[in-house]
């Protein structure tokens, strides 16, 4: 069997990590494209031989590939995936957010349930130990079940890191968020890819249709660490994700029938060290599960991810908690 070919579209640091999780894999990168000469010129070192184009059209022309990867900022996600969709790749793998604009991830999840192409959205936390291994501790039958997920996080923007944090809550309950409420900081959070973009930093509640509970608390005056509670009836997962470790404290398993009141029964606890999270190695794992018809994160998951973010800014605007689905999903976001 051959190798599979892959073109990269955007030569950004995500793109770079890409092109590089591709060759890990032992496929090879024929293809990529930028509207920067400069940045061609920089990923070279990642790319090995593969061939540049300004654009898609002529990057997929050329190298007929199996796999398309969009790299490029949130504006340009969708627009570029359709072109591989409808040019036919089997495979495409987008970045996320899926898009600034919850109408145009709604045009392209019909055009990508309904074309041939597989597609998935760079939501990478099930290929991560650090998330995978205490979401499925907390999700087990001897935990009684998840309850809610905290998250105190540095200044890493709402729809840029909260994004992930959303998934993983996704993961743990088995849902999303149903309704949002918002308190944003009043200055938004500049991008390093430029002024035009801009991202919000502050404080986010939200509730799944069954009653579980999301709380993330990304002050713009927060600038170091990214922790994470999982908790569930009989127990709570504690997160260090940049350390690359959690613990697990749980009630013994003679108290697990006792009533939550009794919050200060004897525990279990453990501590496991796992590899810091490395998104070259999840985004290869994701490509593999993605080409293999693993379980990824779809386009109609990365359309609701972006719809919860949105309702993030219709609550804060409003100043109460609103439906995800009550949006105006024809506004434009300035997110990277």
């Amino acid at each position: 069997m051959r190798p599979m070919r892959a073109v990269i579209a955007g030569l950004g640091s995500m793109g770079r990590r890409h092109a590089v999780a591709v060759r890990s894999l032992g496929w090879e990168v024929v293809g990529c494209t930028d509207v920067s000469e400069e940045a061609y010129e920089r990923a070279v070192p990642d790319l090995g031989s593969a061939r540049f184009a300004t654009n898609l059209g002529s990057a997929l022309t050329d190298s007929r590939p199996d796999l398309v990867v969009v790299a490029t900022t949130a504006p340009s996600h969708i627009a570029l995936a359709a072109q591989a969709v409808e040019a036919g790749t089997p495979y495409v793998l987008v970045e996320k957010p899926l898009s600034p604009s919850v109408e145009e991830c709604e045009a392209f999840l019909a055009l990508a349930e309904g074309g041939k192409s597989r597609v998935a959205v760079n939501h990478p936390m099930r290929f991560m130990p650090i998330y995978a291994e205490p979401i499925e501790w907390v999700r087990g039958v001897e935990q009684g079940g998840f309850s809610s997920m905290t998250v105190v996080s540095g200044a890493g923007g709402w729809a840029m890191i909260g994004s992930h944090f959303l998934e993983a809550f996704r993961l743990a309950a088995g849902e999303g968020l149903q309704t949002v409420q918002a308190w944003f900081d009043r200055e938004p959070l500049p991008n390093p890819r430029g002024a035009a973009f801009q991202d919000v930093t502050g404080q986010v509640r939200g509730e799944s249709p069954t009653g579980k509970r999301f709380f993330l608390e990304m002050g713009g005056d927060q600038g170091h660490g990214i922790h994470i509670l999982l908790a569930a009836r009989n127990g709570q997962a504690r997160i260090d994700l940049l350390a690359g470790s959690y613990e697990l404290v749980a009630r013994a398993e003679a108290d697990r029938g006792s009533p939550t009141t009794r919050y200060g029964t004897p525990s279990v606890r453990a501590t496991r060290q796992v590899e810091p999270s490395d998104p070259v190695k999840a985004a290869a794992a994701m490509m593999r599960a993605l080409v293999d018809g693993g379980d990824v994160p779809t386009v109609r998951d990365g359309t609701e991810i972006v719809r919860t973010v949105a309702a993030g800014y219709w609550s804060h605007e409003q100043g109460r908690a609103v439906d995800v689905a009550a949006d105006n999903p024809a506004r434009e976001f300035a997110w990277a």
